[in-house]
């Protein structure tokens, strides 16, 4: 039996598995949480992630008790903020730099200045700093902490809830109980089966793809999604500096025209610049919320006038039609559009069309498309361009738990000569990677 036959029978055999009890990979947290309700104690929100989009909405409803929003803000990403602001400190000694002890002080005041503008815009849960949720829980009888995902970020939050006795459960532990069945959505929606139900689809994909990582990636997520063993994703995870442009699949060029969908506050621009060495023709970066345009005109202004000249900003979303649509702003990485019109911070934003971007600025070479869900919508916009220029492109497919079977027919389709590859990225669900070259 090779490889990938063994592989793919502990993929069947785990499906079959989870159809029969849908438990049975959480024995010891589900015996740990029972039988208290755990929709009726209070929560906090722990972890470095600013979605949470769904559970601040449930909470403005008065659905669930959610008594704080504990955000983490990583050092390397306030360095690359700082060292762009303020390019004289790159030449400081390395001995005066800021430390550990500067960036947890940066953290602290920016998320004070976050948690001014939550209580401002009212409604929402206050933001907290690390030393206030840990006080908060502690202080609060029959709290609950919930971790956002399994990543190395995510372990410190739960290396601080059991040093200083906090019950906590990561998200996906506690979406397995009957209590927090309706939190099943988005990347997690599978968690009660659906992956289980269509495994024979999922593992049909293995003729698709160009190469044999690509496959052994395939069945791995597979694997985690329906499990969320973080184990099955140790192997393939690589790093998360290769993500949008690894040099043996998308082989870039000097003459480049980048199209950045989700271009948050500029670090894939940012990354672009340092493995291209700064020669292309052009990068055009969407990004709809206003706090993360705001940065990212900011990066704009930083660079050398020819450079910047090379830079084009928007303020829009990717879609499959002009038009104007709700949106779920967080200021964040995480901000979405919310067709239902249910989360919380909900405003209207632009949206256009890629293939309406090819026409205006000349057909683009290169694509990252990273829509927080709404990839496929992104993509069938795109779907002249990509008939007709074949660009590479880079496609997140873990914002829902169907986007392997959604969008690689939508890539396939207009352009059939396209081959496909599969890479990941991160100890959780949010690091597969599509290419299409």
């Amino acid at each position: 039996m090779t490889e990938r036959d063994r592989m793919r029978a502990k993929v069947r055999a785990t499906a079959a598995e989870l159809k029969s009890d849908p438990y049975r990979y959480f024995p010891e947290w589900y015996r740990r949480t029972r039988p208290s309700d755990l929709s009726k104690r209070p929560i906090f929100l722990a972890g470095p992630w600013g979605g949470w989009g769904d559970a601040r909405a449930r909470a403005a409803r008065g659905e669930i008790d959610v008594r704080g929003v504990t955000e983490w803000i990583p050092e390397f990403l306030l360095a690359s903020v700082l060292w762009r602001l303020a390019p004289k400190l790159r030449k400081l000694p390395a001995m005066i730099r800021p430390g550990p002890a500067a960036y947890a002080a940066i953290e602290r005041l920016v998320l004070k200045g976050l948690g001014i503008g939550a209580a401002l815009r009212g409604g929402a849960p206050p933001i907290l700093s690390v030393d206030d949720w840990v006080h908060r829980a502690k202080a609060t009888p029959g709290s609950l902490s919930l971790i956002p995902e399994e990543s190395e970020h995510a372990r410190k939050f739960e290396r601080i809830a059991r040093e200083n006795g906090l019950d906590a459960l990561y998200l996906t532990e506690a979406m397995r109980l009957p209590e927090f069945a309706s939190w099943n959505r988005g990347p997690y929606n599978d968690a009660l089966g659906d992956t289980a139900a269509r495994i024979e689809e999922f593992l049909a994909l293995e003729d698709v793809f160009a190469d044999d990582e690509s496959v052994q990636v395939l069945h791995r997520t597979l694997l985690y999604k329906m499990t969320h063993h973080h184990v099955e994703l140790e192997p393939i995870v690589q790093a998360g500096c290769r993500k949008y442009f690894p040099a043996e699949l998308l082989h870039l060029r000097s003459d480049e025209r980048f199209i950045d969908v989700g271009g948050f506050i500029g670090d894939s621009i940012q990354q672009f610049f340092n493995v291209t060495g700064g020669r292309f023709r052009q990068v055009i970066s969407l990004e709809p919320d206003d706090h993360n345009y705001l940065f990212l005109e900011k990066y704009r202004a930083s660079l050398s006038a020819e450079d910047a000249a090379r830079v084009v900003c928007l303020k829009v979303g990717a879609w499959n039609e002009k038009t104007r649509l709700t949106f779920h702003a967080t200021g964040t990485g995480g901000s979405n559009i919310d067709a239902t019109n249910t989360a919380a911070n909900v405003g209207s934003i632009d949206v256009t069309t890629l293939d309406a971007l090819a026409d205006e600025y000349g057909p683009p070479t290169l694509i990252k498309c990273e829509a927080e869900g709404s990839d496929r919508e992104a993509l069938i916009g795109c779907a002249r361009t990509m008939a007709t220029h074949r660009p590479r492109m880079a496609i997140t497919v873990y914002h829902l738990w169907d986007d392997y079977l959604a969008l690689v027919p939508l890539v396939r389709g207009p352009n059939p000569d396209y081959k496909l590859a599969l890479r990941h990225y991160s100890l959780d669900h949010s690091g597969t990677t599509m290419y299409a070259y």
